[in-house]
C-alpha cells in the first residue's frame, strides 16, 4: 500500500505557490508563484536557482519540455515565456503573446514539436516549434464556453486534453483533412469546474478532478475514452498525477492541504488520505522522475513539501 511520508517542508515563495514541476530527467523541480519568481530546487529542498521573471503578474504555470532543455511559464499578464535551461540556470528565450488576458497553463507535447497554452479567453492555442526553437501559431481552438483551466498531452501521441470552467474536459487531435486541430471528444462527468486532467504513463487512463469534489477515471477504449469510475472525495480537488513508478496509483490534491491516493485497476479505490499537510489548499503536485517515490506539493500558504511515497 502506498504511503506518504513528509521529508521536508519549507517556505518557497512570498506568495502562493501555483506550480511544482519536476524536471523530466534531473533531480530538481521548478516552482512558480504569485510573487512572479521562478525557482529551481533539488529533492533535498536546496535552492539551486532563483530568477524574477519578466512577467508583470502572477506566474500561474511552469512546464518542462520532454527533453528538459526548455521550460515554459504562463502568466496572468497574458503571455508565456519560454526559457532555456543550461548549466543549472534558466535564461528567457522568447515571449509568446496572443491570448486576450490571463494564460492559465502551458504544456509541451511528448515529441517536442508542439506547445499548448490556454486561458481565461476560453481559447487553446497550439504552437508549432521549429528546430531553431521558433514558435508559430498552428491553431486557435475556441470550443470551450468558459475559462480553460489546464492542458495536458498524451505521453506518446499528439492528443491533447483540456479542462474548463464550463464543467467539461475535451480531447483534441490534428486532422490532416482540414489542416487543423479538432475536438474529438467532450468528457462530461463533473457538475462544476474541471481543474485538471492527467494521463497515465501508458496513456490507457485519464483522470480529471474538479470543484464538485469528484475524481473521475476514464479508460481508453478503441478510439475514445470511457468513464469507468467516479468518486466523491468530500473536498475540492485541484490537481492530479499518476505515479511514474506504478501508473495504477493516482495522487490528487486540494482543499485543506489534503492529498488523496487511489488504486486504479478496474476503477478508483481510495487507499490513503492525509489532511493539513499545508496550512492552506494545495494547488499542485509533481513526481520526481530521477528519485524513485519522491513527490512535491505547492500551496496557497507559499510553502512546498517533499514526501517519500515508497
Amino acid at each position: 500500500m502506498a504511503t506518504l511520508n513528509k521529508t521536508h517542508s519549507f517556505s518557497a515563495h512570498a506568495g502562493r505557490v501555483w506550480t511544482t514541476a519536476f524536471h523530466p530527467t534531473a533531480d530538481l523541480f521548478a516552482t512558480s508563484s504569485s510573487d512572479r519568481f521562478l525557482k529551481l530546487w533539488d529533492s533535498s529542498a536546496v535552492l539551486l536557482h532563483s530568477v524574477k521573471t519578466p512577467h508583470a503578474r502572477t506566474v500561474r504555470s511552469a512546464a518542462w519540455s520532454s527533453c528538459g532543455n526548455y521550460l515554459a511559464t504562463s502568466s496572468f499578464d497574458g503571455s508565456t515565456v519560454v526559457w532555456e535551461y543550461s548549466k543549472g540556470e534558466l535564461e528567457p528565450l522568447t515571449t509568446l503573446k496572443g491570448h486576450e488576458n490571463e494564460v492559465k497553463c502551458s504544456a509541451w507535447s511528448s515529441d517536442g514539436n508542439f506547445l499548448a497554452t490556454c486561458g481565461r479567453d476560453k481559447s487553446i492555442w497550439v504552437w508549432s516549434i521549429t528546430e531553431d526553437m521558433d514558435f508559430e501559431i498552428m491553431s486557435i481552438m475556441q470550443v470551450h464556453t468558459q475559462d480553460v483551466k489546464s492542458v495536458a498531452w498524451h505521453p506518446s501521441k499528439n492528443l491533447l486534453a483540456s479542462t474548463s470552467y464550463d464543467n467539461t474536459a475535451k480531447l483534441w487531435t490534428y486532422d490532416a483533412s482540414c489542416d487543423d486541430w479538432v475536438c474529438t471528444q467532450s468528457l462530461e462527468a463533473h457538475s462544476s469546474i474541471v481543474w485538471r486532467a492527467a494521463f497515465s504513463s501508458d496513456g490507457d487512463h485519464l483522470a480529471t478532478v474538479g470543484s464538485d469534489e469528484y475524481v473521475a477515471l476514464w479508460k481508453h477504449c478503441e478510439d475514445k475514452y470511457e468513464l469507468v469510475s467516479k468518486v466523491n472525495t468530500n473536498c475540492v480537488q485541484y490537481s492530479c498525477e499518476f505515479s511514474p513508478v506504478d501508473d495504477k496509483l493516482l495522487f490528487t490534491c486540494g482543499e485543506w492541504g489534503s492529498v488523496v491516493i487511489f488504486r486504479v485497476d478496474e476503477g478508483l479505490k481510495e487507499i490513503g488520505r492525509a489532511k493539513d499537510l499545508h496550512e492552506a489548499d494545495i494547488n499542485s503536485i509533481s513526481f520526481s522522475k530521477a528519485s524513485v517515490g519522491v513527490l512535491c506539493s505547492g500551496s496557497d500558504d507559499g510553502t512546498v513539501n517533499l514526501y517519500s511515497t515508497k
